[in-house]
């Protein structure tokens, strides 16, 4: 994306955020034609939005060879044996299945926030760019790989 249109979108959500809500029924899971489980709008979701709290305090760090391979997708790469996954995984919290794309309709706009980078529509698949997540290069999964 390019920086003018980020600062438009900061202008927009500076300017529609304080209105729109998102609610725990914003959103549900269903099987997605891009990979597994996906996470769906349940109502239109306006450009600007605020869909998400980037609010790691509901994680934990993990030795990665200590994880199953399937449970390994689902952390973060934080260094070469460690990785930052979900308290739980048999109680993930519904943004842990968020779809990567490389046109998403979710951005990062700071640390604490990720708001609808477009209008997004009911029964939309919510997709965010993994590599806002800013992982250790190498350690990046080769699908999401820039």
């Amino acid at each position: 994306m390019g920086f003018m249109k980020y600062l438009a979108l900061l202008m927009i959500c500076q300017n529609i955020c304080e209105g729109v809500e998102w609610t725990e029924t914003s959103a549900m899971l269903k099987q997605s034609a891009i990979e597994g489980v996906g996470v769906f709008a349940t109502h239109d979701i306006p450009q600007g939005t605020k869909v998400l709290s980037a609010d790691f305090s509901n994680t934990r760090v993990y030795e990665m060879k200590s994880l199953p391979k399937s449970l390994q997708k689902y952390c973060l790469f934080i260094s070469e044996t460690h990785g930052l996954g979900p308290q739980r995984f048999d109680r993930m919290e519904i943004e842990w299945f968020i779809n990567h794309s490389n046109h998403p309709n979710i951005l990062r706009i700071n640390d604490t926030a990720w708001v609808a980078a477009k209008d997004i529509s009911e029964g939309e698949e919510l997709l965010i760019n993994y590599n806002q997540y800013n992982e250790v290069e190498e350690l990046k999964e080769e699908y999401y790989r820039p």
